[in-house]
């Protein structure tokens, strides 16, 4: 009887009897795919802490970075090894590294130098 009624209604209603159908699957595939969907909620749950966790050790590495520069530093500038922060003294550096990489002598054209 149920088969025959199926017939029936594929020929006096096709469409509906297709939306019917694919409703019931959807409806037999519901329990799995809500568990499916908590499931990866968990796993996206899990991940974010996973990124927190990271970004936390992040934060903590570049505070360590931080001190251990300070105090290079610091150490450097006691000892009387601290870089020279004198712009006159960078631009002759600088001006010394371009006449070499041009081919001219280390000492040749530095200004302020004694011929």
């Amino acid at each position: 009887m149920k088969k025959r009624l199926a017939k029936l209604a594929r020929r006096v209603a096709p469409r509906t009897m297709s939306t019917l159908q694919a409703l019931s699957v959807m409806e037999a595939d519901y329990g799995t795919n809500a568990a499916r969907f908590i499931a990866y909620e968990r796993e996206l749950q899990g991940l974010r802490r996973e990124i927190d966790e990271l970004r936390r050790n992040q934060r903590r590495i570049n505070e360590l970075y931080d001190i251990v520069f300070t105090r290079a530093r610091a150490d450097a500038a006691a000892r009387g090894l601290a870089p020279s922060v004198d712009p006159a003294v960078t631009t002759a550096a600088l001006a010394r590294l371009e006449n070499s990489a041009a081919g001219a002598p280390v000492g040749a054209g530095t200004s302020g130098a004694a011929s």
